[in-house]
């Protein structure tokens, strides 16, 4: 059977990745075969390790190829050093000096046309395909490709998950899905069209940053922010454009107006260009593109097909297909991206001192860190709340990563957002003073397991979270909890919910006295060098080079995220003033549920639970409300 060019074939060929944050995950070759790896943008599988168009996968009539484009690139072929060679279901591939490892998987449809039709032509859904599916490669010789080769069953386990593709786009895990919200994610998508601060955020901290960590994205859908944040960014390029065109021909104006209108001709560089601003911003805000963002219009759909293929792989390294449960931090608190600090408090309880029953003291029975955590997240349940979400969480400084590979698998990628629970499990039953020794440290000091308590409220307007911390240490248990709220997105956000369809004359007038500031100013005589950054693309690789020298020499090389999509997005205020009473309705619910659940706890063992009473009623009666 052969494979042409373009045609569609019964066959899907896969690259499965066998290491690395990527382990277990695969990307689809598409049907041109001509695909590139390596670091650049240009580069259709992008990772970090490796040079710049360091392999390509071509066809070769019946065959499919693989080679270097540098004979100084390392790659291996079924552990076989080599420069060019054919590929078989199965192979090993061995690309860079890191060693990233990949495998061919090669998967016979058991669909037929209509349902591939129906399939391409709809939010196209993760791929699990059957493994008994498994079949050899078309074009190749049955000796190559028999049981020796390896079968579908031994490359992937069932509990893999698929790497969402940059060709067939995937969505993301369905748990995934359930949790993001709808008018959150519209909101930021406004934020990225609208405002050119947010949109260079998201370019520079999101789209175009291939190392540290992207922040908290829980409950938004970042591909679909990244796309109207590179419309955004599109427009501002023509409108910069346009700015130096109405700039020099109003200057090159100025002598035949000046006999006519004096010395006023000498502001017609600036009227012209003021112009283009007020085109611009009743493009954005009524164009043909801004009504998709409307409130009954927008569609969250978390496939990516829009998206570059090189920033479509760079999310999908950064991001995971689980919920996070490691986030690594840069700067003084670990709770980056979580808000406005409301309230911490901590104390100490004597687990050694036993319950007086009788007049006796009886003997405490022994517990475990983790046995009192799921009694606690079991407990919540009892507040019948539907919004809210027990996680658990590791947060670990984004300079104490480097040598731990459980974080850290390549130094020049992204660090990784999930952990198996067996290894959060360790973390949270260690956090004593004699922590074991699991990734090969003296101390896990810079590791903090937290449990959180998150709540969203408001359609995801309002978040609150609550971290937990136990500590032993002897026979005193620490207690810590820190409260930390995301207030309601900005109000100039949310300017699209008031807009009429058509173009307002009211709101025309409103914009054009907003314009009439030194801000806009400032934005024309700034044009030329805003633009000179547009046009030269290869600073990005300038900053990769540098960043990439920085790790090399520098090993407290910061990884973390200093805030997060959300946070930058929310406003100082409520919104709303049941808002505001929401959130210390939450917040006390938690607290009187934490507490009552402590206490029970300590009873069901027979510790004395007296002091923690006391401490109890003070962190109760302390008024909680923020302004």
């Amino acid at each position: 059977m052969k494979m042409e060019m373009g045609v569609s074939t019964p066959y899907r060929m896969f690259l499965q990745f066998l290491n690395g944050s990527l382990a277990h995950q695969r990307y689809e070759i598409p049907p041109s075969l001509s695909i590139s790896i390596g670091s650049s943008l240009s580069d259709t599988i992008r990772i970090p390790s490796l040079q710049p168009g360091h392999a390509h996968i071509w066809q070769d009539h019946e065959h499919l190829m693989i080679g270097v484009s540098n004979v100084a690139n390392y790659l291996a072929v079924n552990q076989k050093r080599t420069h060019r060679a054919e590929l078989h279901d199965g192979d090993t591939i061995t690309l860079g000096d890191f060693g990233v490892m990949l495998q061919l998987v090669v998967v016979r449809q058991v669909t037929n046309e209509q349902q591939i039709a129906s399939r391409y032509t709809t939010n196209k859904q993760a791929i699990n395909e059957p493994i008994d599916s498994a079949q050899p490669l078309p074009g190749t010789a049955s000796a190559d490709v028999g049981a020796g080769k390896g079968q579908f069953s031994h490359m992937m386990s069932r509990r893999a998950a698929p790497l969402p593709s940059s060709i067939e786009v995937e969505t993301p895990a369905p748990e995934i899905n359930l949790l993001l919200s709808t008018e959150v994610t519209r909101y930021l998508c406004m934020a990225a069209y609208s405002d050119e601060a947010f949109c260079d955020y998201v370019n520079n901290n999101i789209i175009n940053e291939d190392v540290r960590a992207f922040g908290d994205t829980s409950g938004i859908s970042v591909h679909t922010i990244a796309r109207w944040a590179l419309a955004a960014r599109r427009r501002f390029i023509w409108r910069d454009m346009a700015l130096v065109v109405a700039f020099v021909l109003g200057c090159w104006l100025i002598g035949p107006c000046f006999t006519i209108i004096g010395f006023m001709s000498y502001i017609l560089p600036f009227v012209l260009a003021w112009a283009v601003i007020m085109f611009e911003r009743c493009w954005c805000y009524y164009g043909p593109d801004v009504s998709k963002l409307r409130r009954n219009n927008f569609v969250l759909n978390t496939s990516s097909a829009a998206l570059p293929t090189s920033i479509e792989w760079n999310l999908n390294m950064g991001l995971s297909q689980h919920p996070a449960n490691v986030m690594v931090y840069s700067g003084f608190s670990p709770f980056a991206g979580s808000g406005i600090n409301v309230k911490s408090w901590s104390f100490v309880v004597d687990i050694a001192k036993g319950k007086e029953l009788l007049g006796k003291n009886a003997h405490p029975k022994p517990f475990t860190l983790s046995e009192l955590y799921n009694t606690l997240a079991g407990d919540m349940k009892k507040l019948n709340l539907s919004n809210l979400l027990v996680e658990d969480k590791l947060y670990i400084d984004g300079k104490e990563i480097r040598e731990r590979r459980e974080f850290l698998p390549n130094p020049f990628a992204h660090p990784v957002t999930w952990l198996d629970d067996e290894i959060i499990l360790k973390y949270k039953d260690c956090a004593t003073s004699e922590p074991a020794n699991i990734s090969g440290q003296t101390g896990d000091d810079a590791i903090r397991y937290y449990q959180c308590y998150r709540i969203d409220s408001w359609q995801g307007d309002l978040v609150l979270s609550f971290f937990l911390r136990f500590y032993r240490t002897g026979n005193n248990l620490l207690i810590e909890g820190h409260y930390h709220v995301l207030p309601p997105i900005e109000e100039r956000y949310r300017e699209i919910d008031e807009l009429r369809t058509r173009l307002d004359l009211r709101w025309l007038w409103n914009l054009f006295c907003r314009m009439a500031a030194p801000a806009y100013f400032m934005l024309i005589l700034l044009t030329p060098y805003r633009l000179v950054g547009h046009i030269l693309k290869d600073w990005l690789l300038i900053r990769r080079r540098r960043t990439q020298k920085e790790i090399e020499h520098k090993l407290t090389f910061d990884y973390g995220a200093a805030t997060s999509l959300r946070e930058m997005a929310c406003s100082t205020t409520y919104q709303r003033h049941f808002q505001q009473l929401d959130k210390e309705r939450y917040l006390k619910l938690i607290e009187y549920q934490l507490f009552a659940s402590l206490t029970a706890f300590l009873d069901a063992h027979a510790i004395d639970s007296m002091q923690f009473r006391e401490r109890q009623r003070a962190i109760l009666n302390t008024s909680i409300i923020v302004s």
